[in-house]
């Protein structure tokens, strides 16, 4: 699974918009949108922000939620 499927199925499967996942991780929102067409990845000083809101629509821990995107990106950087 990519960074980009990973954000698309967490933000449809909540129903949030991209303006609120902005707005609750405080990030750009040009930036998500280069992230869920795959243009990019996040750095690491996004991983943070990026967990809280989700673990927020998610309802589950914040420290879970930022293993699981941690071990996504450090895997994707890994693997080129």
């Amino acid at each position: 699974m990519t960074f980009s499927d990973y954000l698309k199925r967490k933000t449809a499967d909540s129903g949030i918009s991209q303006i609120a996942f902005a707005r609750l991780s405080g990030i750009s929102i040009r930036s998500i949108q280069r992230w869920l067409k795959g243009e990019c990845l996040p750095r690491n000083y996004q991983i943070r922000p990026i967990a809280m809101a989700i673990s927020k629509i998610d309802k589950r821990e914040y420290a879970v939620v930022f293993m699981e995107l941690y071990l996504l990106l450090v895997g994707k950087c890994e693997s080129k």
